[in-house]
């Protein structure tokens, strides 16, 4: 018979936790990169003519999940999804769906990098 013994669970408590933390706060600043390029799009595809400021550039925000680890970056201007997917009558116009493309490349190596680190501080 393998008997074993944990006497230190608090140690697995303590990092949970702090994978939790570090994996929450690089999920928030991926968003925040996310809305920002998003932001940047909508005032590069706009026509130099119309006045300022963008009422759907200042729309794009983040808003929380359902959980920690979860963060939506949205558009909640009227003509959001209009500008984004098109209409009959417009070509669409997308400016989050590129962002947020463009951040899944790095997304993966910024929670290895986030989880590392957080294991690094709980090794001492």
């Amino acid at each position: 018979m393998i008997e074993m013994s944990c006497d230190r669970t608090g140690d697995f408590a303590a990092l949970a936790t702090a994978l939790n933390a570090r994996v929450a706060a690089t999920l928030e600043q991926a968003a925040a990169d996310i809305r920002d390029d998003a932001r940047a799009r909508v005032m590069a595809l706009r026509t130099p003519a119309r006045p300022l400021p963008s009422r759907l550039a200042e729309s794009i925000d983040l808003a929380a999940g359902t959980d920690r680890l979860e963060v939506l970056v949205r558009a909640d201007a009227p003509h959001a999804a209009a500008v984004e997917f098109g209409t009959r009558h417009m070509a669409p116009r997308p400016y989050l769906s590129p962002a947020a493309e463009g951040a899944r490349g790095t997304l993966a190596a910024r929670i290895a990098r986030a989880l590392k680190a957080a294991l690094e501080r709980t090794r001492t």
